[in-house]
């Protein structure tokens, strides 16, 4: 399965070079044992909301939530700072919360790091039986964003939204009175072998037969179950 946080959501830089949101952390992992007839929990972390700025003070982003399947987590993207870019949410067993709000300037933090005005690109996975990347940065002001649903700059109005169901950051707006874009929201992806019987769930996830593989995806913010 893989986890993938929500993407943050960028501030406002104010009189300062505004800043992209991070991407969602990401979590993948294999051969994890379930039992049948058990419903399993899991959730979707939602994406950060942008923040309007005003003319002279910088104002924070909202960060991402978590996602979550058994007991494994992907961290919410963080809110970049003005002047300081966003980072990516972490991943582990335990809820990490969100990523830091980061202390290099410009783009949201990926699973790759960034030091300038471009999102950090996010974790690639073939989970699905296509090549897809999650949890991409958002760009900061004047960049570009990260691959894998950050979102893009603009200089007047409101900037670029991470892409819903792969946990992109908002991108950073111009200066001044601009809008930061919002985070898209997370993502679970649960893969099993089709010659098992088809689970039940709620929330409607996209299902998928590919090869051997049966995939259930889930990729709008919420709390639903699986049970094999």
């Amino acid at each position: 399965f893989l986890v993938g946080g929500g993407g943050s959501g960028a501030g406002n830089g104010g009189n300062y070079t505004a800043s992209g949101g991070g991407g969602g952390g990401v979590l993948y992992q294999t051969n994890v044992a379930v039992a049948s007839s058990v419903a399993y929990n899991l959730t979707v972390g939602a994406g950060g909301i942008g923040i309007w700025g005003d003319l002279f003070n910088g104002r924070l982003g909202n960060s991402g939530g978590y996602s979550q399947f058994q007991n494994y987590y992907a961290g919410g993207g963080a809110a970049g700072r003005y002047g300081q870019g966003g980072s990516a949410g972490a991943a582990g067993t335990q809820n990490p919360g969100t990523g830091n709000h980061g202390a290099s300037p410009g783009g949201g933090g990926g699973a790759a790091a960034t030091s300038n005005l471009n999102g950090g690109n996010g974790y690639t996975s073939d989970i699905t039986g296509t090549s897809t990347v999650y949890g991409g940065g958002g760009s900061g002001m004047n960049g570009n964003p990260g691959t894998g649903g950050g979102g893009s700059y603009v200089s007047i109005g409101t900037a670029g939204a991470g892409t819903n169901g792969l946990g992109g950051g908002g991108a950073a707006p111009g200066y001044n009175q601009g809008m930061g874009g919002s985070g898209g929201c997370g993502v679970v992806i649960i893969r099993q072998l089709a010659s098992y019987s088809q689970a039940t769930t709620t929330g409607s996830p996209n299902i998928i037969l590919t090869g051997i593989y049966r995939i259930y995806q889930w990729s709008s913010a919420g709390t639903y179950s699986i049970t094999f």
